[in-house]
């Protein structure tokens, strides 16, 4: 059955999202389960006003970052209003998709549309970096690269071929705990910036087995030997990271097939999931925080695996059918980020969507 998870980032009681912890233990289905697993992480919302009955805001200043205080100026609060206008179109949509069949839903929900303009605040968009989609395929739909499952995934990646990381202060892997409320062993050890707070809002918040990463210096690398994989059927690369320190965070995907033709990707002309903050990709970001972020930047925002997901086709110029590594490598001088589900996916992204706009508007060779 599809699952979708809504995730609202400036929730009260709920500030642990514990919604969270439910996606990562059902993302992954049997070999005959062919549904659809989503996260969806609002920027902003809180989960009383997807409702005009239960109206209160439970937030209050000792539950989280004043930028979810309405009243501050820097605030990312969406009005009750506003987020029950969202709550329209991501409640309604996932029913009429998965239930009606109503296939006009489906660009969205396979990563390729923009949300309609209704769904943003006060009725105008473009606000695709207010709301983050996550979508996990059936097996039938997916091939794992780096899944961080087992104990050597730091060695050794799902397809059986060598990982080598460079640059890096501290690496950990760390399991998925059977609970709610505990984290997974890491080891060697978790890092520091990384603690789950099971009845609060710091710290990382999914659960998911996952690597953790630290570096103090630009161009640390973590790169899976592919093993001259082909990537067929699949029409896309994708993996969840969550941004630990400080807001933002680049990530350059390199894809490289085995005549050594390679093709770099910035995943932020893909993803909202680089910044912790509801900005656009514009005035440095997210290789520079936003100067107003700043209070933020040291762990007070909500810290989610979200994903980043990058069709395969603009990867112009290698051979998909036969690639002999990937490389994910991280520009900016200092971070700390969390790692999760390495994949080619079937999400239906046979053509750019509307979604694609930054690479579009920069006319790449992807085109």
């Amino acid at each position: 059955m599809p699952l979708a998870v809504l995730l609202p980032t400036c929730d009260g009681d709920m500030l642990n999202l514990q919604g969270a912890i439910s996606y990562d233990h059902n993302r992954f289905g049997n070999g005959s389960d062919t549904a659809t697993r989503y996260q969806i992480a609002v920027q902003g919302a809180n989960h009383n006003y997807y409702n005009t009955t239960w109206i209160n805001d439970d937030f209050s200043t000792t539950a989280g970052p004043g930028h979810c205080m309405a009243n501050h100026t820097d605030t990312i609060r969406v009005s009750d209003e506003d987020q029950r206008r969202n709550g329209l179109y991501l409640i309604n949509s996932f029913m009429r998709y998965h239930v009606g069949g109503e296939q006009q839903f489906a660009s969205w929900w396979n990563g390729m549309a923009k949300l309609p303009e209704a769904a943003c605040p006060v009725g105008r968009g473009p606000c695709d970096e207010r709301v983050i989609l996550t979508i996990q395929r059936n097996e039938g739909q997916r091939k794992l690269i780096q899944h961080f499952a087992s104990a050597e995934s730091l060695s050794i990646n799902s397809l059986g071929g060598p990982v080598t990381s460079t640059g890096f202060n501290n690496l950990a892997r760390c399991d998925m705990p059977d609970g709610a409320l505990i984290a997974g062993d890491c080891s060697p050890a978790r890092i520091a910036g990384f603690e789950f707070n099971s009845w609060g809002g710091s710290g990382l918040r999914s659960i998911a087995e996952h690597a953790e990463l630290s570096w103090t210096k630009a161009g640390a690398t973590i790169t899976n030997d592919l093993l001259g994989t082909s990537a067929a059927p699949h029409d896309t690369l994708s993996f969840r990271i969550a941004v630990v320190r400080p807001m933002g965070q680049e990530v350059l995907v390199t894809l490289t097939d085995n005549v050594g033709k390679e093709a770099t990707i910035e995943a932020s002309d893909f993803s909202g999931a680089l910044y912790n903050a509801p900005k656009t990709k514009a005035e440095g970001r997210p290789m520079i925080d936003d100067p107003i972020d700043k209070p933020y930047s040291t762990g007070q925002v909500k810290m989610l695996l979200n994903m980043v997901a990058i069709p395969l086709k603009a990867f112009a110029g290698i051979d998909l059918n036969n690639l002999k590594e990937l490389k994910l490598t991280f520009p900016k001088d200092r971070g700390k980020v969390a790692l999760a589900d390495i994949q080619f996916q079937t999400l239906g992204r046979d053509q750019f969507g509307p979604r694609m706009v930054a690479v579009q508007n920069k006319n790449s060779k992807a085109q």
